[in-house]
């Protein structure tokens, strides 16, 4: 989650948004942004992803299980 905080907050740096700006984009609040940048454990998968398309980043998600591998594209 590290790397992911820090490229979210870079994100939001080259846009010129505040934290309650980019919140308000996917229509979550201020404090969801500032944990995500924050890195804390308590984030839900669906608020980053939300962040994540109102950034206009692609991500992936990626399972790898011993027998078989999922590709799943969860936000473009």
């Amino acid at each position: 989650m590290e790397i992911l905080g820090d490229l979210i907050r870079q994100l939001r740096l080259e846009r010129n948004l505040t934290q309650a700006e980019l919140g308000a984009l996917p229509g979550v609040q201020k404090a969801q942004v500032s944990k995500l940048e924050n890195n804390a454990t308590n984030v839900s998968m669906g608020t980053l992803l939300s962040v994540l398309k109102a950034s206009n980043a692609k991500a992936y998600l990626q399972v790898d299980l011993p027998s078989k591998e999922f590709a799943i594209a969860t936000a473009q």
